[in-house]
């Protein structure tokens, strides 16, 4: 092996390994549903969301459970090397957020100290409260929370902040926030469900912010953000709802001025060209990171191939929505507390260090 291929390699396992002293943060490869893993310096954790419970049709339907993205999630579970999961936050109980967790509970190999929610289902029908129903019988007897805007989840050395949930948002600016917003338009149209239900969060790790606001919708984003912003800015810019239209409105991705965007979208779930294009041209943001490149929206409206963990483009006829050779690579981003993090692809090795500016 020559020089050069082995410090490249020494390299690549560096990034991927825990660090100490810095807040790690896995985004695992769902297929455009939710799961994120963050891990503090002092060994605690908070998964948000669990993954598909199984292979779907182009209804999002479920039509062949299994343990695909209960896998997936594992892998990055151990890789942390985290000996519980203090905090399984699920955002809200759309299927491709809550549907997995009786199935993931069931085989983690840590134990899940603490369920949070935003309380009971937002809306009715059948799917909405069978899903609910699993959810429940998987908390059993474990402890439950169901948090509201303001609360804070409590982690050593992170302060994780509730800016939305069961259809409300923060009422009150954060400190140092509360500026007019000069991108605030006209109120958007209310919406029903789930989504606009769902818990936000504003982690905090000394001078690092990254925001996550799961699959809250315009409306509610209007709510927050104007007429004036209560939430500041940020370094990290989760893309909300997989990068849907319904979501990341001017209001609240130009005004959180965001340096770098993660897109949690599927190879045809999310990442939607109008929605792509707001947050790649939001004052500052030097780079988007992608689980999937979108097919169906073409080469400008998605990052260049290096930060994309999962590229690949051929339909896979097993499941829609999923693609040929897909690797199941996963992003890590690594923050410290100076509001310095670095991300990573963990499919090629690519690494970017971003540095707080004053």
């Amino acid at each position: 092996m020559s020089l050069l291929r082995a410090c490249a390699l020494l390299s690549l396992v560096a990034a991927l390994l825990p660090a100490a002293g810095t807040l790690d943060i896995y985004f695992a490869d769902v297929e455009g549903t939710r799961a994120m893993l963050v891990t503090t310096p002092s060994g605690e954790a908070l998964l948000l969301d669990a993954g598909w419970e199984g292979l779907n049709d182009d209804k999002w339907v479920i039509t062949q459970p299994d343990d695909r993205d209960t896998d997936r999630i594992i892998e990055v579970v151990k890789l942390s090397k985290v000996k519980h999961i203090d905090h399984l936050v699920i955002t809200h109980y759309d299927n491709d957020h809550a549907g997995n967790v009786r199935r993931l509970v069931s085989k983690l190999p840590v134990p899940v100290r603490e369920f949070v929610d935003h309380g009971p289902p937002v809306g009715s029908g059948k799917a909405l409260l069978d899903t609910y129903n699993s959810y429940l019988a998987a908390v059993g007897k474990s402890k439950r929370i169901s948090v509201k805007p303001g609360d804070v989840i409590p982690m050593r050395g992170l302060v994780v902040r509730v800016l939305s949930s069961a259809d409300a948002v923060i009422k009150d600016s954060l400190p140092g926030a509360g500026a007019p917003n000069q991108f605030c338009a006209a109120p958007e149209k209310p919406e029903r469900g789930e989504n606009p239900a769902s818990i936000g969060l504003l982690f905090r790790f000394g001078e690092f912010r990254m925001i996550d606001l799961a699959d809250l919708t315009r409306d509610k984003e209007f709510e927050m953000m104007c007429p004036r912003n209560r939430v500041g800015t940020v370094d990290l810019f989760v893309v909300s709802h997989h990068g849907y239209n319904w979501s990341n409105s001017p209001e609240l991705v130009d005004a959180l001025r965001p340096k770098v965007a993660i897109l949690t979208n599927g190879a045809k779930k999310g990442g939607e060209a109008e929605a792509w294009q707001t947050v790649r041209k939001s004052p500052g943001l030097e780079d988007i990171w992608q689980l999937h490149y979108t097919v169906d929206v073409g080469d400008a409206n998605n990052a260049p191939e290096e930060f994309i963990a999962n590229p690949q483009k051929e339909p896979d006829p097993k499941c829609f929505g999923a693609v040929l050779g897909d690797q199941a690579r996963w992003i890590k981003v690594s923050a410290q507390t100076d509001g310095t993090f670095t991300v990573t692809n963990s499919r090629n090795g690519k690494s970017k260090t971003y540095k707080r500016l004053g």
